[in-house]
């Protein structure tokens, strides 16, 4: 799916703290803190509003960066 989705877009994947290979800490074990984290990525990445897939716990860590973030990650309905 990666390959096929990266001949139309620039791609980022990004292991949430203590998930993946990155390394644990307990501090950014939380959603907001993980939504926090995701905003700091979009900035020093300079991604301008992307598109974010968030499976599992992904999906609170995302809602909380577009809440706490609208203008930097915003978010579109889905119906």
């Amino acid at each position: 799916m990666w390959s096929r989705l990266a001949e139309h877009a620039h791609l980022v994947a990004i292991d949430l703290p203590g998930f993946g290979h990155s390394e644990r800490r307990d501090e950014l074990l939380t959603p907001s803190a993980m939504g926090e984290f995701v905003a700091r990525v979009v900035r020093e990445f300079g991604l301008k509003r992307p598109h974010a897939v968030g499976p599992d716990i992904g999906t609170s860590t995302l809602l909380f960066a577009a809440a706490k973030q609208s203008p930097l990650i915003g978010s579109t309905p889905v119906s």
